[in-house]
């Protein structure tokens, strides 16, 4: 579970631009910056990527990088883009019925996540939902050569809870704060898996 991290699927935000929920955002696009921290090495060393020796890539999985993300007005769904340092990929989130929402992301090199989340409040300067997912998170070590990488088919699969919190300073519709945690379990390898976000800007 090294080198390139899985991105911040900032789409996810459509689920705070419901007008009838007095909602955190009237804005139809996003900018900003959202970066992961995933102290998950030992998963990693577990599924084969060795001891530490230092083969492996951005071992405690740090990576951020900036969004460009766009909604619908009425908060139905969402799409972004995010390309930074050890991430990159898009995402997007659609409404089921009601509070309750779908958000399908993928990042190289070919990682996915799907969570379906329910917005459990949603106020203008703070909006908070909480859910369940499946991981997907690919491995990477170094090549022979100097910045070679290796991109190894296999990886770790996950499922767990995931937890946000939106916070928007009081008249401000566009931009905020968003944390996110996700608290797993990797079966294959038999260990637990935690990855903690920041989104900072537009949403």
């Amino acid at each position: 579970m090294s080198g390139c991290v899985a991105h911040v699927p900032v789409s996810e935000s459509a689920m705070f631009h419901d007008p009838d929920t007095r909602p955190t955002s009237d804005r139809t696009w996003g900018v900003g910056v959202a970066g992961t921290v995933a102290p998950t090495h030992g998963a990693a060393r577990a599924e084969g990527t060795g001891d530490d020796s230092g083969d492996i890539l951005n071992p405690r999985r740090l990576s951020g990088g900036p969004y460009l993300a766009s909604f619908n007005p009425e908060g139905r769904f969402g799409v972004s883009a995010t390309l930074g340092a050890f991430v990159a990929g898009w995402d997007a989130t659609v409404q089921l019925w009601r509070r309750n929402y779908l958000t399908a992301a993928v990042s190289v090199p070919g990682q996915g996540q799907v969570i379906v989340q329910h917005r459990a409040f949603n106020s203008p300067q703070l909006g908070a939902a909480v859910g369940l997912g499946g991981r997907y998170d690919a491995l990477a070590t170094g090549g022979g050569a100097p910045f070679s990488v290796e991109l190894r088919s296999d990886g770790v699969y996950s499922v767990g809870a995931r937890g946000l919190a939106l916070v928007r300073a009081v008249g401000d519709t566009g931009g905020g704060l968003k944390l996110t945690t996700y608290v797993g379990y990797a079966p294959g390898v038999q260990r637990p898996v935690l990855n903690l976000s920041l989104t900072v800007g537009r949403f």
